[in-house]
C-alpha cells in the first residue's frame, strides 16, 4: 500500500496486512506520519515538556512525560535530525 506522509510529502510502501494500513484503509481521515517525521515530533514534544513553559489542559500524572537530560539526548541521537 502506497501512503504519503502529510508533513514531508514522501511516498512510502507499507505491508497492506499491518494494522497501520487497515486504520487507514477503513477510516480515510487518519493521517499518515513516516518514522523520521513521528520520530522529530515525539522528541520536539519531551523537550517542549521539559521546558517548563508547556501546560496541558488536560490532568496528567508528575513525572509521567519527564526524561533525564541523557534520555533526551539519546532519542535525539538515534533519529540523527536534531543538532
Amino acid at each position: 500500500m502506497k501512503v504519503t506522509c502529510i508533513l514531508c510529502d514522501q511516498t512510502h510502501e507499507i505491508d497492506s496486512r499491518t494494522f497501520k494500513a487497515k486504520r487507514l484503509r477503513n477510516k480515510p481521515i487518519k493521517m499518515y506520519l513516516c518514522e523520521e517525521c513521528d520520530h522529530r515530533i515525539a522528541v520536539n514534544t519531551v523537550h517542549r515538556i521539559n521546558s517548563g513553559k508547556f501546560d496541558f489542559h488536560k490532568p496528567y500524572k508528575k513525572n509521567v512525560y519527564r526524561f533525564s537530560p541523557a534520555e533526551v539526548m539519546c532519542l535525539s541521537k538515534q533519529s540523527h535530525i536534531l543538532e
